[in-house]
């Protein structure tokens, strides 16, 4: 008798931990899924610029390039100057001209990056593709400390719907701003990390060309400086 109840006990505690698993098992895998479903989730700008027509994008990256050149001539000559990107300008030269014609900025685990802008806030989303697939979103700010110097506040970053710690921006930004020739240093203000990029003449020669202002706005970036050619 004292046999069967040990037995019985133990086939109870044995169904009881075969519950447990299986239903830890399932909670993983639930887990696990939905953990997918929001990392996949792109932003709502970023599935309509993808989806643009190639004609669109190069149009718009062929005005970018023109309006870039137009800009390098004028910050050239001593005076005033001001420039305005359009987001469709920006986006089109992300999607056309940048993997076209730069591929080593294209290369990596970050694929097919677009631009939002809105009243003092851009977005930048792109497509990661690392151990596993997500669409990072960067939320930032920008604006001129000085006549050299462009502060770029990183605001949020997330993975999907799923917020990622801030401090993973450094590392690759630095590394991207390198591949340009461009240092960064890094700061934070009110727990946000801050990249400041300083812009100085290649030799002594070369013009000084100011930063005065940049403003973020509704669909378009403008940047003011002033160029002084330096006394021979």
């Amino acid at each position: 008798m004292a046999h069967r109840i040990a037995q019985s006990r133990r086939v109870v505690r044995t169904a009881i931990w075969q519950r447990v698993a299986i239903a830890f098992v399932v909670g993983l895998v639930s887990l696990l899924l939905v953990l997918g479903i929001l990392l996949r989730r792109a932003p709502e700008f970023y599935r309509q610029e993808v989806a643009r027509s190639a004609e669109e994008q190069r149009a718009a990256s062929d005005q970018c390039l023109a309006n870039m050149s137009a800009t390098a001539s004028q910050a050239q000559r001593a005076g005033r100057w001001r420039a305005e990107f359009t987001e469709a300008e920006l986006n089109g030269w992300l999607a056309y001209d940048l993997p076209n014609n730069h591929p080593e900025l294209a290369e990596g685990p970050v694929a097919a990056p677009r631009i939002d802008l809105a009243d003092g806030v851009g977005q930048i989303a792109f497509e990661y593709r690392g151990l596993f697939k997500t669409y990072v979103l960067v939320e930032f700010d920008a604006e001129a400390r000085d006549e050299s110097t462009l502060a770029i506040r990183f605001r949020k970053l997330r993975g999907g719907a799923l917020p990622m710690p801030m401090g993973a921006l450094v590392e690759p930004l630095s590394s991207f701003a390198s591949q340009l020739g461009q240092s960064v240093q890094w700061t934070e203000e009110e727990g946000l990390p801050v990249a400041l990029l300083t812009f100085v003449p290649n030799d002594e020669g070369d013009p000084r060309v100011e930063l005065r202002n940049v403003a973020i706005l509704a669909d378009r970036i403008v940047l003011e400086g002033e160029t002084a050619h330096p006394h021979r």
